[in-house]
């Protein structure tokens, strides 16, 4: 069984993303584990990540504590905060900032960038690719959209605009795999 947002493979931009909202302590562990497995396995290119992350404002020091000692597993891994889109209906639920949550990372020995938007974030990371002389390389390089739920909510936005539609195909729907 797979759940959108839980180790979920997506496409946007023309990059593979993984997106995983793994917004407690059982969640980093399972994603940190499948992004091992991803590293250590002959058959897999990657060997570095991509984190793209956003917390919750109620969960943002227990949260930046385990993405630390995942991130801190794979020291070759760039790191991009942002913040997301707050919920309507939900004035009780808040984004981080991205330059907290950076100041917090940086804080704690993470070298991070911050982004205003899961967007900007984005666009950073699909410009680079398509800047790169040989796009093969960009293989090496797994994007992963990570941390609150709330951001997985937006990263599926993301996915119905660029569609235009209020659907959205899912690369582990149509059975593609890393």
């Amino acid at each position: 069984i797979r759940f959108s947002g839980r180790l979920a493979v997506e496409e946007f931009m023309g990059m593979k993303l993984l997106v995983d909202g793994c917004h407690n302590e059982a969640g980093v562990r399972e994603l940190e584990m499948y992004l091992k497995s991803l590293i250590e396995s002959p058959l897999s290119a990657i060997h570095s990540f991509n984190f793209v992350i956003g917390v919750a404002q109620h969960k943002i020091q227990d949260l930046i504590d385990r993405l630390v000692g995942m991130i801190s597993v794979f020291p070759k891994s760039r790191v991009l905060t942002t913040t997301f889109t707050a919920p309507e209906g939900m004035a009780w639920v808040q984004g981080v900032d991205s330059e907290d949550v950076q100041s917090r990372l940086q804080a704690k020995g993470i070298q991070c960038q911050a982004k205003e938007s899961l967007r900007q974030a984005l666009e950073t990371l699909a410009l680079e690719k398509n800047l790169k002389p040989d796009n093969s390389q960009s293989d090496q390089h797994m994007t992963v959209v990570c941390g609150s739920l709330y951001l997985v909510s937006d990263m599926y936005r993301l996915i119905r605009e660029a569609n235009g539609s209020g659907n959205y195909l899912s690369s582990d729907r149509l059975g593609l795999d890393w």
